[in-house]
């Protein structure tokens, strides 16, 4: 049984860094693809994650992407409702895994750190990323290291400014996780 298509306007569909797996998307990939949809490929619709009356973004940027180049305000999606950010993550790893362009190794690292901060077991990370657990040192490497540690016992750790809102409970370990890998460090440091 195949799930409904709807159109949905682009500015209402949430990218957020502690859901959707890549680091970033790669813009010839989106422009190859709004070439071909140009010429008449029709491609799957992108999926939406629904939580909390919010659309989160759980596959296809790169075919978001595209239809942004081509001017579109809309992009046929298919929303699936979830319940947590956490379950929707692993939707949005698995949806990434599984077909188009392949998850980078800092794409693979993201997500180790997103998984060690849900406290998912070696096991289920070896799965969820499809790298075995005897190179979870090296995907550890790859994670911005700073000065503040997190609270809750995570192996991440934080710029001061961010760690001091962590620990008042002003901000969650994903919402830190978000501001630390969209943020350059130079000015995540000089805001210590």
């Amino acid at each position: 049984m195949s799930k409904e298509t709807v159109d949905v306007p682009i500015k209402d569909i949430i990218i957020d860094e502690a859901v959707y797996p890549r680091i970033q998307y790669a813009w010839q990939t989106a422009y190859n693809y709004s070439q071909s949809m140009k010429a008449g490929a029709v491609f799957p619709a992108i999926v939406l994650g629904r939580y909390r009356g919010k659309l989160y973004l759980v596959d296809g940027r790169h075919r978001m992407e595209a239809f942004k180049t081509l001017k579109r305000d809309t992009v046929p999606s298919v929303i699936e409702d979830f319940s947590n950010k956490k379950a929707l993550f692993v939707a949005a790893v698995n949806a990434n895994n599984r077909h188009g362009k392949a998850l980078t190794f800092d794409d693979k690292a993201k997500i180790f750190g997103i998984s060690r901060n849900y406290r998912f077991s070696d096991a289920d990370i070896e799965k969820l990323i499809n790298v075995p657990v005897d190179s979870f040192n090296t995907l550890a490497s790859r994670l911005p290291s700073f000065e503040g540690k997190s609270k809750g016992g995570s192996n991440q750790v934080y710029p001061r400014v961010v760690a001091k809102a962590l620990q008042k409970d002003q901000i969650t370990e994903e919402e830190a996780y978000s501001i630390i890998r969209s943020t350059p460090r130079k000015d995540l440091t000089s805001q210590s």
